[in-house]
């Protein structure tokens, strides 16, 4: 494909909501507006061939994953069987959940466990992170699973990742309700972020 494309021009094509992308055609639709609107079968073959090619590579860009859960790592992890017989590990975007270790952090893996293990889910990607996990929105029978991570207090809205305007009150009402951490002395309510910061620096 790359030795295809190579001397090809990015053009900039609207799809969907009006998002435009960019995408490699071939260097001739990049000439004057006279030669796109010249009617030659030409011209439109080449369009027709450049828009076939966005659209297979798009899903990359807003892919879904469906498929079984069948592990739990912890509150924001789990590992995915999908339906094409692949292991995926997956982190839950936007929401951190206390660490094995920490206090809360058993509760949560069971808690996501009640509401994904061996459950089919769709994940819809965001990234990858430095880890290798794959990223994204996880939804299980018509729930939002990260949403109801924190919903129910077992997890903070990441906030250097995520600036979700729903997120963030759905933690703040499980907050005012003292709702699963919530509901710990403050003393014990450590975002993660912050508890693995120290062990990071002494390389734990």
């Amino acid at each position: 494909m790359a030795a295809s494309l190579r001397g090809a021009a990015a053009w900039p094509v609207t799809v969907g909501g009006g998002v435009a992308l960019g995408q490699a055609c071939p260097s001739a639709l990049r000439e004057p507006e006279r030669r796109c609107g010249d009617g030659t079968g030409m011209t439109h073959l080449l369009r027709g061939l450049c828009l076939a090619l966005l659209l297979t590579t798009a899903p990359a860009l807003a892919a879904e994953i469906t498929g079984r859960v069948i592990g739990i790592s912890d509150g924001d992890t789990l590992t995915l069987l999908s339906d094409r017989r692949r292991q995926i590990r997956i982190r839950l975007a936007g929401i951190d959940a206390p660490e094995a270790h920490q206090p809360y952090g058993s509760r949560a893996r069971q808690m996501l466990a009640a509401l994904v293990f061996r459950r089919q889910v769709t994940v819809m990607v965001e990234d990858t992170d430095r880890y290798g996990r794959t990223v994204g929105r996880v939804i299980a029978g018509g729930t939002d699973v990260n949403a109801a991570m924190v919903r129910r207090g077992a997890a903070w809205v990441y906030r250097a990742y995520s600036h979700d305007p729903a997120l963030l009150r759905l933690e703040a009402q499980a907050r005012a309700a003292r709702r699963g951490l919530w509901a710990l002395p403050e003393a014990q309510r450590q975002p993660p972020w912050e508890w693995r910061r120290p062990r990071r620096t002494n390389g734990r």
